[in-house]
């Protein structure tokens, strides 16, 4: 028959198991926590980076509209002095 004093034992050391349980439950939590805010953090970072981009990119797009429609002016009055040459 197992003594009072094995089964105490027995206790304490199964205590022990589920401090350090909770101890690395805990400590996996706040990591996990840490983690997800870090990543929180990338995709926040990201996610402007890619505003930033796009708004470039329409920026961008909107000057070469601009460059096109003064290019296709420019052209058509260089044009349009050569047609009226031909004409006389």
């Amino acid at each position: 028959m197992v003594e009072k004093h094995e089964v105490v034992d027995a206790l304490v050391t199964f205590g022990h198991l589920l401090q350090d349980e909770k101890h690395l439950s805990e400590q996996l939590n706040g990591q996990a926590s840490a983690d997800r805010n870090d990543l929180h953090e990338r995709s926040e970072r990201i996610t402007n980076k890619a505003k930033s981009l796009a708004a470039e990119i329409l920026e961008v797009k909107e000057r070469l509209a601009e460059a096109k429609a003064r290019n296709m002016a420019a052209q058509a009055l260089i044009q349009t002095p050569t047609t009226r040459s031909k004409r006389n």
